[in-house]
């Protein structure tokens, strides 16, 4: 009982799922026009391998972390990943303004970016504005069914 009572974050919530039922699936996802499920376990290992990553590169608590990404599975391995290590998670959605992205980079100070796709990774986002704080930008996308 005592358990319930604590304060959980939100990405808590996935390990406490983990605890009460082991076996259940967190998340159903298409690839290659069939459904696939995720279990918990599974979900939670990418995301501690995520959030190995982000720590590696030196991402610290209540740093701010650009996602652009589409809604997927995969966006959610990153948000809980990136709230795991302490950071904040910035989305933004693939398709606003280059003036939307200067200002929610710089206003946010977004050293880091994690994008979705091939084509938001090519766009220049240090030339598209004046985008004084961001140093990384990382392509993360499903390969095979597997971010």
């Amino acid at each position: 009982m005592e358990q319930e009572k604590q304060d959980l974050r939100l990405f808590d919530l996935a390990r406490r799922q983990l605890n009460l039922y082991p076996n259940l699936t967190i998340f159903a996802h298409k690839v290659n026009h069939e459904w696939k499920e995720v279990k918990t376990s599974e979900f939670l290992a990418q995301v501690d391998a995520i959030s190995k990553g982000l720590i590696a590169l030196g991402v610290e608590p209540n740093e701010k972390v650009g996602l652009i990404a589409d809604s997927s599975m995969e966006w959610h391995i990153m948000d809980f990943a990136i709230q795991q290590v302490g950071a904040v998670c910035v989305a933004m959605y693939p398709n606003i303004t280059d003036a939307d992205y200067q200002y929610i980079f710089n206003d946010a100070e977004i050293k880091l970016c994690v994008v979705s796709n091939k084509s938001l990774y090519k766009q220049d986002y240090k030339t598209s504005g004046v985008l004084i704080h961001l140093e990384i930008c990382i392509l993360y996308c499903r390969n095979r069914g597997s971010p």
